[in-house]
């Protein structure tokens, strides 16, 4: 009985919560894994080739841990424990104007990093909403923020393309 599973391989980090688990095992075989965020059982017959494909597995943040099980028409059973971890970590900066910094302009440039392809929402200090989204390199900015006299306060948020997210 021979049972691989190359994508994606063993200890990988993505950061896409829906992956595809693909690989190869004796034709005809009936290959089982459990979906590690819904706790679903899903199953599949292997090609002639011996090649088997799960679609739209979804994982959890973090470690993911998913057991490959392959029997054979004849019965014989091998299994395969693949672990996947799910990163959803978020960029976010805010770069100008400094935290706590004192500013002479009433009108600002807000700008930073995020994602690239991120949705950036700020609120700034009057209490409006502007949304931009994080060129190629993850830059964003909002320019002509009105600050008015004494201490201000913006809020700065973003999802990436993936739906995770991040406040500054």
């Amino acid at each position: 009985v021979v049972l691989d599973v190359t994508i994606p391989p063993d200890n990988s980090i993505v950061s896409t919560p829906t992956i595809t688990i693909s690989g190869t095992t004796d034709p005809g075989s009936t290959v089982t894994i459990v979906d590690p965020a819904t706790d679903v059982q899903i199953t599949v017959i292997a090609n002639p080739d011996g090649t088997f494909t799960f679609t739209d597995v979804n994982l959890n943040p973090g470690s993911n841990t998913v057991t490959v099980i392959s029997t054979t028409p004849g019965g014989n059973t091998i299994s395969h424990n693949h672990h996947i971890e799910l990163n959803t970590n978020v960029s976010l900066t805010i770069e100008t104007p400094e935290n706590g910094s004192v500013v002479h302009d009433a009108v600002q440039t807000v700008s930073g990093t995020a994602d690239p392809g991120a949705t950036v929402t700020m609120t700034d200090p009057s209490g409006a909403v502007l949304t931009t989204i994080a060129d190629a390199s993850g830059a964003y900015s909002f320019p002509d923020v009105n600050f008015p006299p004494g201490s201000n306060t913006i809020t700065v948020s973003t999802t990436n393309l993936n739906g995770f997210s991040a406040s500054a």
